[in-house]
């Protein structure tokens, strides 16, 4: 009796630490983040506030070591440019967000990778991104990954993705003051 309840219990955990293992971890090591939203802003070539319109993966070569690596794109549209870029598209306009991880199929079965403690973007979510130029991929990269990440909740709150003493400081912010502030700071 004591053994057929321990079976589906310890199935139950050997099915629950593969699944936890489903996700490839990526470690990367951000610069340290600045103290106060001003500085993050001014480190920041752009603040863009987007919606999320199309998520895809992909797995292109490394250009250093010509291996395969999971990327996965997101096609943003610009609704409120806060801080301006020559690169930058107007509002309306559309964007190609790259992060490092994403999903493709091996023998049959699904891999994902992510970077660790960075959340995936969802679909239609709003966002507001401190962005860097990258010219060696003519790209732009999110400045300190999660950290200059803040999504723009329906109920009217921020929500920072990261961990960082300036992202807490935003956490339940109303929409309106975060961006009339983020405005302020990036005329400066």
């Amino acid at each position: 009796m004591l053994l057929g309840l321990l079976m589906p219990l310890c199935g139950a955990m050997h099915v629950s630490s593969q699944t936890d293992r489903s996700v490839l971890p990526i470690f990367v090591d951000y610069d340290a983040v600045p103290a106060q939203l001003d500085q993050l802003a001014a480190i920041a070539d752009a603040v863009v506030v987007v919606r999320v319109e199309r998520i895809r993966f992909e797995s292109p070569p490394d250009p250093m070591s010509g291996r395969a690596r999971d990327v996965t794109r997101y096609d943003v549209r610009a609704l409120d440019t806060l801080k301006p870029y020559a690169t930058l598209p107007p509002n309306q306009g559309i964007l190609t967000i790259t992060r490092v991880g994403g999903q493709h199929a091996e023998n049959g079965r699904i891999v994902r990778s992510a970077v660790r403690g960075f959340e995936d973007f969802q679909q239609n979510g709003e966002y507001v991104l401190f962005l860097t130029w990258n010219e060696r991929t003519n790209d732009f990269d999110i400045a300190y990954g999660p950290n200059g990440s803040y999504q723009l909740l329906a109920s009217g709150a921020v929500r920072p993705l990261g961990q960082s003493d300036v992202a807490t400081k935003q956490q339940g912010k109303d929409r309106g003051a975060f961006l009339q502030e983020l405005r302020v700071v990036a005329a400066r």
